[in-house]
């Protein structure tokens, strides 16, 4: 049975916040032809658990982190 999955790190075939379908294993999910390990991503259902929200948070987090610093950084080239 196929399940969503939301991807929280970059892998080979896939980015960060990409949403997929694959097959659940033991260690991981088959999304297509492609192994992805436990650690890098969520499985999408109603009710997530505190470690997920925890990744989630952290991963929203960097996000902001980022953009935030991009702004910082070209807004010097705007002023001058």
């Amino acid at each position: 049975m196929k399940q969503k999955l939301f991807i929280i790190e970059d892998s080979n075939y896939f980015k960060t916040t990409q949403e997929v379908e694959g097959m659940l294993s033991e260690g991981g999910a088959l999304v297509g032809e492609h192994y992805l390990p436990k650690e890098q991503f969520i499985v999408i259902n109603e009710a997530l658990t505190k470690v997920d929200e925890e990744k989630i948070r952290r991963l929203v987090r960097e996000m902001l982190k980022k953009m935030f610093w991009r702004l910082y950084t070209r807004s010097a080239f705007i002023v001058k």
